[in-house]
């Protein structure tokens, strides 16, 4: 049979499965839904457009609650945020009248805020009403305890009822809550140093180390206009100190340098003391530790070796041949030379002195000059009083000295200091090493003989003599320098 002579199928024959069909949707079945979303949607066009004018309203508010207070009002009447805001602009213009209808419309808008209670109280303290507002006061800090603006309130309303407890309480809780306060809030408590009382309380929270306790010291030691008061609140503040030593290493730094500044050399001597270990303090004299067996500190009496300059480096340590323990060498490394001297500070009294000490240099190729030591009052127009023989070249180790006179009056201080020839040397390049070790002083009285270097100095005056025989701990009085009344310093660390 041939191929077009096949039989074709027979489409009824077809079994029904094959011709399965999807029925078409139903027309009415969707228009029934589209109608329900349709009236749920227009049911939900106002609810959504309240939403979106509240989220709108309440936006703009919020953005201009503090910068435009007026703008966000006129967006949202109630808004607690701006009331409070233009309340602080109401009594920045003195206007308290404003401020207190804005206050009260802020309290029914949220009562839980309490700056609203605090704007009515500083429009009472302004009229004088110093009992009601600081009632209100005190519900301000109970609803709003990180209100600053509401805490000083609280703080002048102390004051004057003389609760200087109570102010400084809430003092210490707003540097807590804004240390960038700091620089405005912390004259309240220098300016009350003054007064014991208020000195010992201040104390009481020192002790207790707050995150500003060194930010107040650094302001009462640079801005505080009572010297004894000063020194009152950094004694006290170390005496119930439970961490030693009993002055902090920043914070002596801090009394020292502005006694010194004051010309309490004296004062300055016994706290710089304090701060000195045992073996330290071994090393005191009318030079302290002039064979430079300890790490200077720049600070106080100590050695305080240059820290800027150029052209030269100074160091503490073994010099080789020049000398067999530790020395303070100068090294300059031929770089254009800008000089910075070694320098002590001291304190001796009037009378006649020999300095004495070791010395020697290696290569410091100049024609003329060089290092030598200097000794001039540390006050008035620094008169100057000796020098040493000045050192370059190739100078063997050898002894160094000269004699002075301390005056009687004008120069209850002096600075030993290590100078150099700077008209001939400053700018210009110098190569070389110096060197120096066992640096003493001694009062000379009639008919002594020079003391051997290296010998270390040592306290003058009987006092200071018997002091030190009395106890190994005692402090070297320098001659003519009598401890402050009623107080030994401190024992050190």
């Amino acid at each position: 049979m041939s191929e077009d002579a096949l039989p074709l199928p027979d489409a009824a024959a077809t079994p029904a499965r094959r011709r399965r069909r999807t029925p078409p949707p139903t027309p009415s079945r969707t228009k029934a839904w589209t109608r329900r979303e349709i009236a749920v949607a227009i049911a939900l066009t106002p609810l959504a457009l309240w939403l979106g004018w509240r989220v709108l309203t309440l936006g703009l508010a919020d953005l201009w609650a503090q910068s435009d207070p007026d703008s966000a009002l006129l967006w949202r009447p109630s808004d607690p945020q701006a009331l409070v805001a233009a309340g602080d602009a109401a009594v920045a213009g003195k206007d308290f009248s404003t401020a207190d209808t804005l206050a009260r419309q802020a309290i029914a808008a949220y009562p839980l805020d309490g700056r609203g209670y605090r704007l009515i109280a500083q429009g009472l303290q302004f009229l004088g009403n110093d009992a009601a507002a600081g009632k209100l006061a005190d519900i301000a800090i109970a609803r709003s305890p990180r209100d600053v603006i509401g805490r000083m309130l609280v703080v002048d309303q102390a004051v004057k009822r003389n609760d200087f407890a109570g102010a400084l309480a809430q003092i210490d809780v707003v540097l807590r809550i804004r240390p960038d306060l700091a620089p405005s809030v912390m004259p309240r408590f220098v300016a009350a140093a003054s007064s014991p009382v208020f000195a010992k309380l201040i104390d009481h929270l020192l002790v207790q180390r707050p995150p500003w306790r060194l930010a107040y010291l650094q302001m009462l030691a640079s801005s505080g206009t009572d010297p004894d008061a000063i020194d009152r609140v950094f004694a006290g503040r170390g005496a119930d100190d439970p961490l030693p030593p009993p002055l902090l290493g920043t914070e002596a730094d801090l009394l020292i340098r502005r006694q010194i500044a004051d010309g309490r050399w004296g004062n300055a001597y016994f706290t710089w003391v304090g701060t000195l270990s045992l073996a330290q303090r071994t090393r005191l004299g009318n030079i302290y530790d002039g064979s430079f067996d300890f790490p200077p500190t720049n600070s106080g009496f100590d050695w305080r070796l240059p820290e800027q300059g150029s052209g030269f480096d100074v160091s503490i340590g073994p010099a080789g041949d020049l000398s067999t323990d530790s020395a303070l060498q100068v090294h300059f490394d031929g770089l254009p030379l800008d000089y910075r001297p070694v320098r002590q500070l001291l304190i001796l009294g009037p009378g006649h002195y020999r300095f004495s000490g070791m010395g020697g240099t290696s290569g410091i190729d100049t024609q003329e000059g060089g290092l030598g030591w200097t000794l001039t009052c540390a006050e008035g127009e620094q008169q100057a009083l000796a020098a040493t023989d000045l050192l370059s070249g190739d100078t063997p180790w050898g002894g160094v000295q000269m004699e002075f006179d301390v005056p009687d009056t004008g120069c209850a201080a002096q600075w030993l200091r290590l100078d150099l020839n700077e008209i001939n040397f400053k700018g210009q390049p110098l190569h070389g090493t110096a060197v120096f070790d066992n640096l003493r002083i001694d009062r000379v009285d009639a008919g002594s003989q020079p003391a051997a270097a290296g010998a270390g100095s040592q306290p003058t005056t009987a006092a200071g003599a018997a002091a030190s025989s009395a106890r190994s701990d005692a402090v070297p009085v320098p001659p003519g320098l009598t401890p402050p009344s009623g107080a030994d310093a401190p024992d050190g660390p």
